[in-house]
């Protein structure tokens, strides 16, 4: 598959669990399918960090676009773990899990774009460093690959 098509199921995938535990809300279907969602989760974010790692350019707007893209899914994820907080507690820690292999996965493509910025002598290591440890911090993950991108986007060729 091609690489740029990583990105974009690294978008959808979690949506399609959302979809997921709607219809299991509204019908009956085997529970080995949240597994397979599982694995193919799991394999999805393993594929964009390789993606990513493997990028030469453009990553800081792919990582950008990607977290933007995932910002109502963590809405919805924040939501259903406060419905289920009382029912369901090992759903919450599959959750949280899920959001930080996700947080991870996505800011693969940012990393890669800090570290050759820094290697290409265009961002100091102060910066380099500041960046870096931003995008393992939930949240600010997000500004903070806005601002690299808007700092890719004025740095001279």
């Amino acid at each position: 598959m091609r690489r740029r098509c990583w990105p974009l199921l690294q978008v959808l995938w979690p949506y399609a669990g959302i979809l997921l535990a709607w219809v299991r809300q509204y019908g009956e279907y085997p529970m080995e399918l949240w597994w397979i969602w599982l694995a193919g989760f799991v394999a999805l974010c393993l594929a964009n960090v390789v993606s990513a790692l493997h990028r030469q350019k453009g990553n800081a707007l792919i990582g950008m676009t990607v977290k933007l893209l995932l910002i109502p899914y963590y809405f919805l994820s924040l939501f259903l773990g406060l419905i289920l907080f009382i029912s369901a507690p090992a759903v919450i820690l599959m959750v949280l899990l899920m959001n930080g292999l996700l947080l991870l996965s996505t800011s693969a493509y940012t990393l890669r774009g800090v570290y050759l910025a820094w290697r290409g002598k265009t961002l100091s290591t102060v910066w380099a460093i500041v960046f870096a440890v931003s995008q393992c911090i939930f949240v600010l993950d997000v500004p903070v690959s806005i601002a690299l991108f808007i700092y890719e986007k004025r740095r001279p060729c």
